[in-house]
């Protein structure tokens, strides 16, 4: 995004997000995702002023679009404001911190800020994950794996997690797939399937879900049945006072696979 170079100071990314000195008054955001949504969320409870910022005409682009539909259908005392659709256009350093232009439903608005957070665009690294001398295969700043001849590398003998594209920047995730690795590199039978990375985005309301979004399994040729149940026939959410919220899922009729339970929920303002 021109003008939006990384500063760690104005232009911060959730590293400084992370241990800011002070409490900014205002920030904007350029990432309705996980990251963005979830630091969004903390600072605006906290009394930060916030905007998220979206490419895309949705929030949480990695979930299923159904299940999402309450999200941002009702205000709420902790809610940042509203996500807005980026405008192309340079962002501008000020005094007093950034401004850019953005589309709204109600035309082009400028928003300026204390700090923006990019939550987007975020890289990997395999610096220093290797010697040198070894020239094992990067691809797209990760190491190249064969996850279907037990996550080799280029170099036989050395073994990876899989890349980036087919999972999600997740700390659990990492974990177990180094297990599926270890394990895939010995004679015994690995456990943990693709795509059945489960996966929660902590803000209010909160979004989890595990497998494939309702989507992808029907990209993928599968025939899908979808399953809703609402929070409010739980005992268990009437017992939490937690009533606002649904789980949505989908599954293969043929074969019984369970494809993708995403769960939003909201506990009621008191």
């Amino acid at each position: 995004m021109p003008g939006a170079e990384y500063d760690g100071k104005t232009i911060i990314s959730y590293k400084e997000a992370m241990s800011l000195p002070k409490q900014p008054k205002s920030m904007l955001i350029i990432g309705a995702g996980p990251i963005g949504l979830e630091f969004g969320y903390f600072y605006n409870a906290i009394g930060t002023k916030v905007t998220v910022v979206e490419l895309l005409d949705r929030i949480l682009p990695g979930e299923d679009e159904e299940g999402l539909e309450g999200a941002g259908a009702e205000p709420h005392e902790a809610r940042a404001d509203d996500p807005h659709e980026l405008e192309d256009g340079k962002v501008e350093k000020t005094s007093s911190g950034v401004k850019v232009a953005v589309e709204t439903p109600a035309g082009p608005k400028t928003i300026e800020a204390e700090l923006m957070l990019v939550s987007i665009g975020v890289l990997g690294t395999s610096r220093g994950s290797s010697p040198d001398n070894l020239k094992v295969a990067i691809e797209k700043n990760h190491i190249k794996v064969d996850p279907k001849n037990g996550y080799v590398t280029s170099v036989p003998g050395i073994y990876g997690r899989r890349r980036r594209d087919w999972s999600p920047w997740l700390a659990h995730v990492a974990h177990h797939e180094a297990i599926c690795c270890i394990e895939r590199s010995r004679p015994r039978r690995p456990h943990g399937r693709l795509h059945d990375d489960p996966g929660c985005t902590y803000t209010d309301p909160g979004v989890a879900s595990v497998g494939l979004t309702e989507k992808a399994a029907r990209a993928a040729g599968h025939e899908v049945r979808i399953g809703k149940f609402p929070f409010l026939a739980s005992g268990r959410a009437l017992a939490s006072d937690e009533t606002e919220g649904l789980s949505n899922s989908s599954s293969t009729p043929s074969t019984a696979s369970f494809w993708a339970p995403t769960y939003l929920a909201r506990r009621p303002p008191s």
